[in-house]
């Protein structure tokens, strides 16, 4: 094995590894590539890469890594290089390569079981390969390529087929024989007796000692990336010497001929006998098919094989001198045209004298090829005349066969003959072609619709944005006018505006210097300096108010001073309101000045309504009676809310201490540790308003509120306060909500985290610790066990916030319905014995 080189290894790499024309024109997996590519070279210095363009079989074309050489192959012990070439495609190693025999000039591609007439190699390694990519490699290929080759070549020489389709060297020429008549010259469905003049036969099948030469003579072995010379074929002459050892057993005088030959080698006459006489040609009853010869005439009991011999035939008459004539066309189209080789007179034959006849010898047809018939004469060679005799012929003595004109060589040659693979591509591509030029037309037919419906939208559109413009042309000149008509309005307003700035500028008289302002009941610089609202409008020339906006009627001016009012005393509710959330201004003050005011405030609108139902005005009762009541029901909630507190009967910090005993009692058992909690809770607080504890499934809900999921028991339920059991085994975590109570969670088990905006790092809470979350405000919290919780504050507002996950998230209308049932159970008990 040779080293391969650094340069060529870093060319196959950038090549394999090039993605540049996009990740369709790159190799899957350049390594995997790189690393087989490379072994291959390491194993075969013979091969050489490059890349080429490979058109696949449907057209399309894609540059791929090409690696041409050739491969040795032990061929009958001799070693013959058959030139390859493997092209391989982008997605390898999931796809096999393609392997082709690429044959040189003086080769013929010899098709057979794993190679096609194009050269394409096929193998079931290659058919399976992607079912084991994994393992499958082309070195490993080669090597079962090479057992392949080794017992079928793929190439043949075109040598040899060119001598296998020349003619039969020359007959001595038989006595001049009357013709026959056309009904024995052309008889229907008869095969004629070969002769020279017959045409040759059709080219065998190469076989595979065609490809065997002889080591000691063959030259030196081509270098590697060159063309290899041509095998040298068998000589014409091999096929008499393909006989058996039996029938040498059977004839004395047949010396035995070596089994292969080629060009390069000399024949060797046989050494025992004389003259051998003249054999007959290849009958037309031998042919390719399977490589099995058919015989005609009768069996011979000297056979020793299973295959049929033939007896001797009779001696053939001599026959005129060899005139050369163009080869009939070869089956195999692939082939070049060859002319017959020249053959000697008959005056450079040898003449003998006359040979006593030899025993026939059996003939054995072998599995790869057909048989010959030596065939023994009586008669010496005769020396052929310069011209040919005329006469009357002996039918009787003439043999079947009958010689056809001779053509001369200055004659046209035949015509090409067709080549099936190119008119096979032909009638493929124009189908191809057919079928593509139909999908374009139907795919256009197809689009037709489409781009009709388009075209008729566009020209409604085109329509109506004519419209449109029309329109805003019209709508453009409008606002022009009233842009124009707008500017003289605005400069007649500007006129006005001087003109009264003009009258406020007016110095007023000597007993009205107030300033340039005009008095004002809350001013008591006018009050003081006696300065009436009617004198400033004399003295300033504007008119009074009562002047420009008059009611048609009495009532109609009653009905806007009562308005009037009682909008100024909603207003000065609601500035008393801001000043009691601000502090300025205590409950007393706030609770004596807003019943005050409310109470005007409510006659004012009677008497408004009264008098707006006199004029026949539409007078909103419901709204002017909430608006009246709307200060009272303020009141009552303040008030309430005051006095909440006193209603509370559980103390959080006793609720604390309770819970730690009961920690310290039972600390891994939780149920122990809520029953004697229970149990300490009804001693100190009363069973009429604390629940037993119980494990009944029916007692325990699921809550699930702010994304949150835990059970609860409902110890104590009532307006102002409640009191259960609360958590999860499993954890859960989400929002506190925000509520008008506070919440009083003291761990039993198990720990709990919160977080609220603003904190960095989350506050953990162990058994025995209370998180406090203060009333109006939320966090986000996180429990894994069990605790004791209470609320205190309003507590039926905080039920809508544990109700509405029923109805957007769980659907669970069961546990929603026990959940009513307990709380309102709880709360009605609380009310029968006083408790708020």
């Amino acid at each position: 094995m040779a080293r391969v080189s650094q340069k060529t290894l870093n060319w196959l790499h950038r090549v394999l590894s090039n993605a540049e024309y996009g990740p369709d024109q790159a190799y899957k997996d350049p390594s995997r590539t790189y690393n087989d590519v490379a072994n291959l070279l390491f194993q075969h210095p013979d091969f050489s890469p490059q890349t080429d363009v490979y058109t696949y079989e449907n057209g399309t074309p894609a540059l791929l890594l090409h690696i041409s050489g050739t491969l040795p192959v032990t061929f009958r012990g001799a070693i013959y290089r058959f030139p390859l070439t493997i092209w391989v495609p982008k997605g390898y190693p999931h796809e096999p390569p393609m392997m082709y025999v690429t044959p040189t000039q003086d080769m013929l591609v010899r098709p057979g079981q794993h190679v096609s007439g194009e050269g394409r190699v096929y193998h079931h390694y290659l058919a399976h390969w992607a079912d084991a990519w994994d393992r499958s490699t082309i070195v490993d290929f080669l090597y079962i390529l090479r057992d392949i080759f080794a017992k079928e070549p793929p190439v043949i020489s075109k040598l040899q087929q060119s001598i296998s389709h020349m003619a039969p060297p020359p007959k001595p020429t038989p006595p001049i024989v009357p013709p026959l008549p056309r009904e024995l010259i052309e008889p229907p469905n008869a095969v004629p007796w070969p002769s020279i003049r017959n045409p040759p036969l059709p080219r065998l099948p190469p076989k595979p000692a065609q490809m065997v030469t002889d080591p000691r003579k063959r030259g030196p072995f081509p270098p590697a990336h060159s063309q290899p010379s041509p095998l040298a074929p068998f000589p014409n002459d091999i096929r008499h010497q393909r006989t058996v050892s039996n029938a040498q057993i059977q004839s004395p005088h047949i010396v035995r001929s070596p089994q292969r030959s080629n060009s390069l080698r000399q024949f060797t006459p046989p050494t025992r006998m004389g003259p051998q006489p003249p054999e007959l040609p290849l009958k037309q009853g031998f042919q390719q098919g399977g490589y099995r010869p058919q015989f005609t005439g009768p069996v011979s009991p000297n056979s020793v094989t299973t295959h049929p011999p033939i007896q001797p035939v009779a001696p053939v008459p001599q026959t005129p001198p060899f005139q050369p004539r163009p080869l009939p066309r070869s089956r195999y189209p692939q082939g070049p045209y060859v002319p017959p080789l020249p053959h000697p007179g008959p005056q450079a034959l040898p003449q003998p004298g006359p040979q006593p006849l030899a025993r026939p010898r059996p003939i054995h047809a072998p599995s790869h090829g057909p048989v010959l018939v030596p065939h023994p004469s009586h008669q010496p060679l005769q020396p052929v005349p310069a011209k040919r005799q005329t006469g009357a012929l002996d039918l009787l003595a003439s043999p079947f066969e009958l010689e056809l004109p001779s053509i001369s060589m200055s004659q046209i040659a035949p015509p090409i003959p067709p080549n099936p693979e190119k008119d096979a591509l032909l009638r493929t591509l124009s189908k191809t072609l057919t079928q593509t030029l139909q999908a374009n037309i139907a795919q256009i037919k197809f689009s037709l619709h489409p781009l009709h419906s388009q075209s008729k939208a566009l020209k409604a559109s085109i329509s109506t944005l004519e419209a449109e413009i029309s329109f805003l042309n019209y709508f453009r000149t409008t606002i022009q006018s009233n842009t124009a008509i707008l500017q003289q309005s605005l400069r007649r307003a500007d006129a006005v505006i001087a003109d009264a700035k003009a009258r406020l500028s007016t110095k007023p008289p000597a007993h009205a210097t107030i300033g340039a302002k005009p008095p004002s009941l809350s001013d008591p610089a006018a009050a003081t300096a006696g300065v009436t609202v009617t004198e400033y409008q004399k003295a300033t020339g504007l008119p009074a108010v009562d002047d420009v906006l008059v009611a048609p009627t009495v009532v109609g001016k009653q009905v806007y001073d009562l308005v009037a009012d009682e909008r100024g005393i909603q207003r000065a509710i609601y500035v008393l309101q801001a000043a009691l959330v601000k502090g300025r201004v205590s409950v007393d003050t706030w609770v004596r000045l807003t019943r005050g005011l409310a109470r005007e405030a409510f006659l004012k609108r009677a008497l408004s309504k009264k008098a707006g139902k006199g004029m026949g005005l539409v007078v909103e009762e419901a709204k002017m009676r909430f608006l009246a009541l709307l200060p009272l029901l303020l009141v009552a909630l303040y008030k309430l809310d005051q006095a909440l507190p006193r209603f509370y009967i559980f103390d959080p910090k006793k609720l604390q201490d309770l819970s730690k005993a009961s920690i310290e009692r039972h600390p891994n058992n939780v149920t122990a540790l809520m029953a004697d909690l229970n149990q300490e809770l009804r001693l100190e607080y009363g069973h009429k308003h604390v629940l037993p504890f119980d494990t009944d499934p029916d007692r325990w809900v699921f809550s699930n509120h702010g994304n949150a999921m835990g059970a609860m028991l409902i110890l104590h339920a009532s307006i102002s306060e409640y009191l259960i059991f609360y958590g999860t085994p499993l954890g859960s975590e989400g929002h506190s909500g925000v509520h008008l109570a506070d919440d009083y969670f003291t761990i039993l088990q198990g720990f709990e985290r919160r977080f609220m905006p603003g904190e960095l790092e989350a506050t953990e809470y162990f058994p025995g610790d209370q998180n406090w979350l203060k009333r109006g405000m939320g966090s986000q919290y996180q429990l894994h066990g069990w605790a004791l919780e209470l609320a205190q504050g309003w507590i039926p507002s905080m039920l809508p916030f544990g109700f509405v996950d029923t109805f957007t998230s769980t659907l669970d209308i069961l546990n929603l319905w026990k959940t009513v049932y307990w709380t309102a159970k709880g709360m009605a008990g609380q009310l029968l014995v006083g408790k708020l």
